[in-house]
This record gives structure tokens, sequence and C-alpha cells, in this order.
């Protein structure tokens, strides 16, 4: 499940009072700040949960949402040749975005929000198929749901007729584990169904009890990560309030990852060689997704010596842990942390987009321009086997004076030691 579902579920719990506005991005052609799937929450008491643009087409919605979906779902196509008379807003990344806005209430059998609390207690990659599109008023309203996973179904109000055939598809998009849209012909006309994947909750255990463990946890949640802290005489608030704590032993950290799916992600971060240890050998036989150990590889490699070299959960371990970003301290640290996870779970090699290539003109070849930053330097890897990655400044190559040389004999200034992650 993604950031906004996770959080309009949590807007409305606190809060179910009144009618709401929901609208969801069901559709994009070209270039879009947000993917199909993405949510903004109108709250009856006027606060705004989540987002569907970089910030144009939010307005349009929070004023307009309420009198769009008074009649019903309805679908609003948002393109970049808008006119004022419109409605009132444009997309300014280039694309056309379509969007499905209803009015919902948090006792609704049906509709967005009925759909996303079932999805969520089955914590478990699901599917949810809605109408987006019709051509005859006699098909299946805009608006109509149903949702599976692999093991279970949510009728929802969608007709059964539609649903059967929506069953197949359904199944794909969960092995493929990709949004898509489908057109269904049906004696009445034709409908258009959009299938949204929703992975499951992303899992992460944090074994820790010191400062740095606080930033880690406020990043990962603010990205939608669910975070639990294994830490013994800290309060939950200097940890960051993660969503929930256990005990920093042994066994409560065993019980959580063999009750744990196999893709959750661990990281331990205690500054005990001994307590590491301890956390390591309790877990090594399970199969996290990731596993990411802070300190040098020296230090790693004297807890991997005291462990089974043929374990399952050493295969996915990672150390030193996160990125190289070239940051230091708690906060830099963790971003790079976060980042690691963040390209682990979606299966990306992390690099810039385009690595290599800089923004030149038109006429102009795409290397940098020589005395920039990046011209003619050599590039270094974010970690072995990663594309290339944008280069210090100065070059580290380029030769300075040394201030303690007294012959004048140029030498190589170093760069900035990296941190011990």
């Amino acid at each position: 499940m993604n950031v906004d579902a996770r959080l309009v579920l949590a807007a409305i719990t606190e809060d179910p009072e009144g009618q709401h506005v929901l609208a969801t991005v069901v559709g994009t052609h070209g270039s879009s700040y947000r993917r199909p799937g993405a949510r903004l929450l109108v709250h009856a008491s006027g606060r705004t949960i989540g987002s569907v643009s970089g910030g144009c087409l939010e307005r349009a919605i929070v004023t307009r949402g309420g009198w769009w979906a008074r009649e019903g779902p309805t679908v609003r196509r948002f393109a970049p040749d808008a006119e004022p008379g419109d409605d009132g807003a444009a997309p300014g990344c280039g694309g056309t975005i379509d969007i499905l806005v209803e009015s919902v209430a948090h006792d609704a059998l049906a509709g967005g929000l009925a759909a996303l609390r079932w999805v969520a207690s089955q914590r478990a990659p699901a599917c949810i198929a809605t109408v987006t599109h019709r051509t005859a008023r006699a098909l299946p309203a805009l608006g109509q749901r149903c949702a599976a996973t692999a093991h279970a179904m949510w009728a929802g109000d969608l007709a059964p007729s539609l649903a059967e055939r929506c069953i197949p598809d359904v199944h794909e998009v969960l092995v493929l584990r990709r949004s898509a849209a489908r057109n269904y012909a049906l004696p009445q006309g034709e409908v258009t169904v959009f299938f949204e994947y929703l992975a499951a909750p992303r899992e992460l255990l944090v074994v820790g009890r010191h400062h740095d463990v606080a930033p880690v946890v406020r990043l990962a949640r603010l990205v939608g990560w669910e975070v639990t802290v294994a830490a013994g005489g800290t309060s939950a608030r200097a940890l960051g309030d993660p969503d929930r704590m256990i005990p920093l032993t042994a066994p409560a950290v065993r019980a959580w990852a063999h009750d744990r799916r196999a893709d959750a992600s661990i990281v331990v971060m205690t500054h005990s060689l001994a307590l590491d240890l301890e956390v390591l050998a309790a877990i090594v036989e399970t199969s996290p997704r990731y596993l990411g150990v802070l300190g040098p590889r020296h230090r790693t490699h004297r807890l991997l010596d005291e462990l089974p070299r043929d374990a399952p959960a050493l295969a996915a371990l990672r150390s030193p842990v996160g990125l190289d970003l070239g940051g230091e301290g708690p906060e830099a640290i963790a971003l790079s942390l976060v980042a690691e996870l963040e390209a682990t779970w979606n299966e990306r090699v992390a690099a810039p987009h385009d690595a290599g290539r800089t923004l030149t003109s038109s006429s102009s070849s795409s290397a940098p321009r020589e005395g920039w930053p990046g011209a003619g330097a050599p590039r270094r890897r974010s970690h072995p086997g990663a594309p290339s990655s944008p280069t210090r400044w100065p070059p580290p190559d380029r030769p300075l004076r040394s201030r303690s040389s007294r012959r004048g004999v140029r030498r190589r200034r170093p760069g900035p030691r990296r941190p011990c992650l």
C-alpha cells in the first residue's frame, strides 16, 4: 500500500465525521508528477492529505471537488492546454492526467475508502478494480469497485458479471506487480476498468537504541515504511515515534523476523559488537529482503566469522549500509540508508536519471563543457555494479600544491573521508 493510502486511512480513522472528497489518479498520458494510484483526500474539516500532482491540481480539487462529485463519482481530465474556463488547472509536467473524484464517508460499505480498508486488513499484495469510463448510462457506474488478493476477494459494488470477467486481469496485475487499464466490450457498450496494484505493507525493523535511530525512523515512515524499533530503556519519542516497539532481546527480534514475510527489512545499528552478534545469530535463519549492519567492513567481517556462511539471511546482507552519498552525521547516514532501502524494495540500481549525461543546449553534445563540474573527471560508483554517479568537485585527480611541501612538489589533496556506516 502506498504512502497516500496509508495517510488517508489514518486521517479518516482519527476523525471520521463528515463527508469527504477522495481524488485518485486513474490514468496518465505523457509526463506526470504522480503515478496512477496517487490519492488526495479533502477532509470534511478542510485539511488535505496526500497529493495527485506537484501542487498544480490540488487547489482545483479542494475548491471544486465536492461540486464535481455531487451526483456521484466522476473522472476529470486535466490537460496542459486547458483554458482558464475549464477546470482551472493544468498539469505542470506537460502530460494529461485523469482523476477520479468521489464523495466518501467513513461508514460506507462500498467506494474508495471501503476498498482501502479491506486491502489494509489483508496485509498482502492486492489489486483494486475500478470502473473509470463507460460509453452508456446502462453500463456499470463510474467508481464501482471490487478488490482481490491472491487468496481472497472483496465483491464491493461491481456488477458480478463484470467482476467475473475482471478476475483473470486481476491475477495478471498481481503477478506483474504493475497497475494497468483494460477495456471490456459489453452488450450495452464499452467500459474501462483501472486495475491498481497495491503492494503489501513495507515493514522495517531497526535494532538500536541511540540517537542515530530517530532520523532513520522518521525518514522511513515519511516514505511509507511501517517501522518497528527494538530498543530498551528509551522512549518512543526519542527514537522518532516508530509504529511499534519491541524489547532489544534476541528472542523478541527472532519472533518479529519469523512472524513477518520474506520481504521484510532489518537494520542492525546497536554500536555494540557483542549485541550485533547476538541479534544476527537470532535472525540468521530467516530470509529478509534487506539486512543492513551499521559499521565498517572489517567490523562486519568479525561478525561473519562467528556465523554460518551459508545462512539464508546473509544473502541479503549490506555492509556498510547505505548508498555512498558522501554525507556525514546521523541525518545524512539515515538518508543514504533509506535511499538504499527504497532502491532494494523497488529493484532498482541506484543511479541518477540518464546517468552520465548533463543538461546542455540542443545544439551541443551531451558531454559537460570543459571546466564545468564533471568534465574529464573520473566517476565514482554508488556501490559495486551500480552505474556511474555524479563526480565530486574539484575532481579528485586535479593536482593541488600541498602546504607542507618544502620542494614545491605538486601533490593531490585527499578527498573527504567517507564516514563509517
